[in-house]
């Protein structure tokens, strides 16, 4: 469970999300 894929995809979507938090509030 340690692909870099699944790594990458990971961060870039908590990211993105934490993002998209911020700009909403």
């Amino acid at each position: 469970m340690s692909s870099p894929m699944g790594t990458a995809a990971t961060v870039y979507s908590s990211r993105n999300l934490a993002s998209s938090l911020i700009l909403l509030n």
